[in-house]
């Protein structure tokens, strides 16, 4: 058996999980039908491999943090993976689908009162300082998904459906209003999310800056707005995806 495969859960970055689940434990509680005794044991676990990782964290030091017995844990959970498992797949649906979703509600009542541009950057700017204060997650989440077939699974019919619906919604109002014209907005959506996490992946690594601050974030955000919008061409008669479709 591989390392990864006798540990599944090698990725998890388990004091980012303690500090986004007590975020969230309400609305995760209400998706999940679990018992108290349940969720006083995972709660104990996540305290316990914050501490001590998922490889050195034992299922008696699980039940001393959680006031119970070794044997109450196994009648709950049947083996350490499985409690984990048990809370993972529903916690990163819960944390993935506001991270994406909840600017564009912002963005499509915030508008026409201000222009797209200033909509989009605005928009731009909050998933970044959201991949920021939730870094440790978001690189949780990607690594996961490379090792758990289920975990990839799941986000993709749970999670992408409803980005790409409310994705559609936003472009489709900015057609209707004339300020976008008809392009291909699963393409669209693609470019605008890669263009967030390649800023915030390249502010991270430093790449072209040692010393990033909010005003660098903004100016930054808006030059690719404005690329988003107008493109670098300097003809704008003819567009590529319409002599494609010829």
């Amino acid at each position: 058996m591989s390392k990864v495969e006798g540990n599944p859960f090698l990725h998890v970055d388990f004091k980012s999980i303690q500090f986004s689940f007590s975020e969230i434990k309400d609305e995760l509680s209400s998706e999940m039908n679990f018992s108290k005794k349940h969720w006083e044991i995972i709660e104990a676990a996540i305290r316990v491999f914050s501490e001590k990782g998922f490889s050195a964290g034992r299922t008696s030091e699980i039940a001393k943090e959680a006031c119970v017995s070794e044997g109450t844990i196994f009648n709950y959970f049947k083996t350490k993976n499985d409690l984990l498992q048990a809370l993972l797949l529903p916690f990163f649906q819960l944390v993935t689908r506001p991270f994406i979703l909840n600017g564009i509600d912002s963005f499509l009542t915030s508008r026409p009162e201000i222009g797209v541009e200033e909509g989009l950057a605005n928009l731009a700017l909050d998933r970044v300082k959201l991949i920021e204060e939730h870094r440790g997650l978001v690189k949780t989440v990607f690594a996961e998904t490379m090792f758990h077939p289920e975990l990839f699974e799941s986000i993709r019919e749970k999670i992408l459906p409803v980005v790409v619906e409310a994705t559609q919604t936003i472009f489709d109002s900015e057609v209707e209003r004339g300020t976008f014209r008809k392009v291909d907005s699963l393409a669209t959506m693609k470019v605008f999310m890669g263009m967030i996490f390649a800023h915030a992946t390249f502010k991270q690594l430093k790449l072209f800056s040692e010393n990033y601050d909010q005003q660098d974030d903004e100016v930054e955000i808006r030059r690719m707005i404005d690329i988003l919008l107008y493109g670098v061409s300097t003809n704008q008669t003819t567009h590529f995806s319409e002599v494609c479709t010829k």
